[in-house]
């Protein structure tokens, strides 16, 4: 059966994206985090230190922009499928 996505609701993808994105930041974290000190042993200077700043408020600004993204897309998708229509999927 050939069903028909036509509305996405906004507010419940923005938290949705918050969501996943706060967990691939959390998930990115620990990579940054090395390649920082590899950088500090290297170089051995404090400038790099830094740097980890921008890190940690990495955890709060991707959970945001997450956000942020998610209602501007789920309102676009709603949008545009008003004039084309929405997505078209076939369930079993």
């Amino acid at each position: 059966m050939e069903k028909e996505l036509k509305r996405i609701a906004v507010l419940q993808t923005g938290k949705m994206l918050a969501i996943l994105y706060g967990f691939l930041g959390l998930f990115m974290l620990p990579f940054m985090l090395i390649a920082v000190l590899v950088s500090v042993a290297g170089h051995g200077g404090v400038e790099s230190l830094l740097m980890m700043a921008p890190m940690a408020i990495m955890i709060v600004f991707y959970p945001i922009m997450g956000f942020v993204g998610g209602i501007l897309l789920a309102a676009l998708y709603n949008l545009v499928a008003k004039w084309v229509g929405g997505l078209r999927f076939t369930v079993e």
